[in-house]
């Protein structure tokens, strides 16, 4: 019996009685984090390179969390807002001091290194751009110093280390005050300051998943080639004379009866006596359940995370629509979760720096509320049935559930600017409609050319002027 199978209190007899676990746990996080962590940021990179799920469910979640994120300023002059709101999307265009990404790129690159590495540090430089490293950069000779700490735990200095002919160079780390330092991190302990991969308790299943399709490989490569039978008086012997040594072997490295079996790109030659015979060993391996297995894999590596197989696989044929609106909300709930630690590590932390520099520099006036804002995430209203999605919607902004401004939100969209929008619009829907009505004497109702109603066209009755 596995002992380590075994449950509730009685488990905690057991592992200290085959010595599973030492407990009680007398480190820290730090402690834990630092003889661990650095394989595990090998394993998930070369994860990520060489393992097509991991990078694709890496790469969908950086897509959902960071495309369409906005800013808005929330001081109380509207003008002061619409003015940093344009300096800051102005700078946001090339934020990056080697000029190779926009922000929105920058960003997904952020995210993307906090989920392989478990954290990801930016330097705030003093001409105004920001240079993103890579987590391994900060680092010092000494491990257990490369974030020095006060005596709160609060962290004061990062240690930052360079690239040198490929290596990282820890001798000449250099110094940055915390305050220069964007830090974004989803910490899984308390005492802890630096993350781990988001995917590290996954890491067992990418690998078997792995195993399981090159078994399902191997098999079908098997089964697709020819199975020939030879037989023949002293059929072992003749195929022995009459074949050829492969490259690099000797005759020494062949016995008498080595090569009854030939391998050829899409055949076996089996070589036999008179009445040998092949029995193949019936297996129902990999069986007829793979797919449903690869299925439970796939589940489970979505787990920490909170990434559903349906958003992994982007298959929803086997999931009704109640069930997939319950998944989809369920995913939601972790695309917040991720977008309020960005706008509390990354977005505030910005948003004061650039707006301190604007007014500095007499691009803005003084604000005693610069630093008010408002993250606008992006609307992931997946149209499972757009007519129940709709009328969903609808019911809840009738019934208080919701107010207008926040059901456009869920879209994306900024209350002032859909209505700002609408009114153009329906404005310029009424002359047009004025105008055709004026030229051809029918009336045409100016909700065909706003989207707002699908009215047929009608005659004008008689005595009736076409502007009413």
């Amino acid at each position: 019996m596995n002992k380590r199978k075994t449950t509730g209190y009685k488990s905690a007899k057991v592992a200290r009685k085959y010595g599973f676990y030492s407990g009680p746990s007398i480190y820290d996080s730090q402690y834990n984090t630092q003889l661990d962590r650095e394989t595990l940021i090998s394993v998930s990179r070369d994860l990520y390179k060489d393992n097509c799920i991991y990078q694709g469910v890496i790469n969908r979640l950086c897509n959902y969390i960071t495309n369409g994120l906005s800013i808005q300023a929330r001081t109380s002059d509207q003008s002061w807002n619409q003015k940093a709101e344009s300096l800051f999307n102005q700078w946001f265009k090339n934020p990056e001091i080697r000029n190779l990404y926009d922000g929105k790129k920058l960003l997904n690159l952020v995210v993307r290194e906090m989920f392989i590495t478990g954290d990801s540090t930016l330097i705030m430089l003093s001409n105004g751009k920001l240079q993103l490293i890579e987590s391994e950069q900060v680092r010092a000779k000494k491990i257990n110093e490369s974030i020095l700490y006060n005596d709160n735990g609060t962290p004061t200095y990062y240690n930052v280390c360079s690239y040198k002919n490929g290596s990282l160079t820890y001798t000449n780390s250099k110094q940055y005050p915390a305050d220069k330092i964007i830090f974004v991190c989803d910490m899984d302990r308390p005492s802890t300051s630096r993350g781990v991969p988001l995917l590290q308790a996954s890491f067992s299943q990418f690998y078997r998943i792995n195993d399981i399709l090159e078994a399902i490989t191997n098999s079908m490569q098997l089964q697709s080639r020819l199975a020939v039978s030879i037989t023949r008086q002293g059929g072992p012997e003749q195929t022995l004379a009459e074949s050829t040594l492969e490259d690099g072997a000797s005759d020494d490295d062949t016995e008498e009866l080595s090569n009854r079996i030939s391998y050829m790109d899409d055949a076996i030659i089996f070589s036999g006596e008179v009445g040998d015979e092949i029995k193949s060993i019936a297996h129902d391996i990999p069986n007829n359940n793979i797919n449903d297995v690869l299925r439970l894999f796939l589940r489970f590596i979505g787990l920490p995370c909170g990434i559903p197989l349906e958003v992994i696989l982007l298959d929803w044929t086997q999931s009704n629509y109640s069930q997939s609106k319950a998944v989809i909300e369920q995913f939601l709930a972790t695309l917040d979760s991720f977008q309020n630690l960005l706008i509390n590590s990354f977005f505030n932390k910005i948003w004061k720096w650039k707006m301190e520099e604007f007014i500095k520099d007499g691009k803005l006036p003084k604000n005693s509320e610069y630093d008010k804002l408002e993250i606008i995430k992006p609307g992931y209203q997946y149209m499972l049935d757009i007519e129940k999605e709709a009328n969903g919607t609808a019911v809840q902004v009738e019934k208080g559930f919701k107010s207008y401004t926040d059901s456009l939100k869920s879209y994306g969209k900024e209350y002032v600017d859909v209505i700002n929008q609408r009114q153009a619009e329906i404005q310029k829907a009424i002359e047009i409609s004025q105008e055709m009505e004026t030229k051809y004497s029918i009336k045409v109702p100016w909700t065909l050319f706003c989207g707002l109603g699908r009215d047929e066209i009608k005659p004008v009755p008689e005595g009736v002027k076409t502007n009413e």
